[in-house]
């Protein structure tokens, strides 16, 4: 094709054609403009679609993070309802007088002030970059935008129950009873002083524990505090969902 024009711009010159070669030089510019703007055009085409491409990556690596958080939750959540159930049972028995010293003297269960560490990595990345405002779905920025919050409001529960048990709970424990075993805390080991103890010197120890007024409100309170961080978390859970939804449909109108 470029030999040919050649041929013909030279074949143009050389019978004097000088109108003709004048419009044949615009036309030619013309091609060239025309081809120099299908490249851009193209190229563009190509950078949108390299976009696109990172945009949907970005998505689905967010959804990933967020399917993890919500498994990890699962977990620790459901363990802090079958907590609370074991508190519950044994409330009732340490506040029941009638029954013998003997039966109220057992060991509270573990005090459930486990903590979630969230994962924030893909939303940060989507957050601090232009992919936020290229999302069309204006419920999932909503509820991105207010995920941190969310958790916090969760997080802080974790910190406050934490704080309690070992500030105030484990604090009165420590100086009024004699420490039996940390089954609950993964090892098997138990108190060598516990030998040095009868059994009625131990059942003694829980009597006067559990008919302690102060000590009542801190268990009582436990109980409260894992109450909050099970609304809380299924509060969290629900959002956590509620972005995994929002995210595929999002996903999906990218894929079209």
């Amino acid at each position: 094709m470029i030999t040919l024009l050649g041929r013909l711009r030279r074949s143009l010159i050389q019978t004097n054609k000088s109108k003709t070669y004048i419009l044949y030089a615009i036309g030619e510019i013309g091609l060239v403009v025309i081809g120099i703007l299908i490249a851009l055009q193209i190229n563009n085409w190509n950078e949108e679609r390299k976009a696109r491409i990172s945009e949907l990556n970005a998505l689905i690596e967010l959804r990933e993070e967020f399917k993890d958080n919500k498994e990890r939750l699962l977990l620790l959540h459901n363990w802090k309802k079958e907590v609370v159930l074991l508190w519950r049972d044994f409330m009732d028995i340490v506040s029941d007088f009638t029954l013998p010293e003997s039966e109220r003297a057992i060991t509270r269960p573990t005090n459930g002030a486990r903590q979630y560490r969230v994962s924030n990595s893909a939303l940060n990345g989507i957050l601090n970059s232009d992919r936020f405002e290229n999302i069309e779905n204006d419920s999932l920025k909503y509820f991105l935008t207010q995920w941190v919050t969310e958790h916090n409001l969760y997080d802080e529960v974790q910190q406050r129950h934490t704080y309690f048990v070992e500030n105030a709970l484990k604090g009165y424990e420590f100086g009024r009873r004699i420490q039996t075993s940390q089954s609950h805390s993964g090892t098997e080991y138990v108190n060598p002083f516990l030998k040095h103890y009868t059994q009625q010197e131990i059942i003694d120890l829980y009597s006067a524990a559990y008919d302690d007024l102060a000590y009542q409100n801190m268990l009582f309170m436990n109980v409260m505090w894992l109450d909050i961080a099970i609304t809380r978390g299924e509060t969290l859970l629900d959002k956590i969902e509620r972005i995994i939804q929002l995210t595929n449909l999002e996903i999906e109108s990218k894929q079209d």
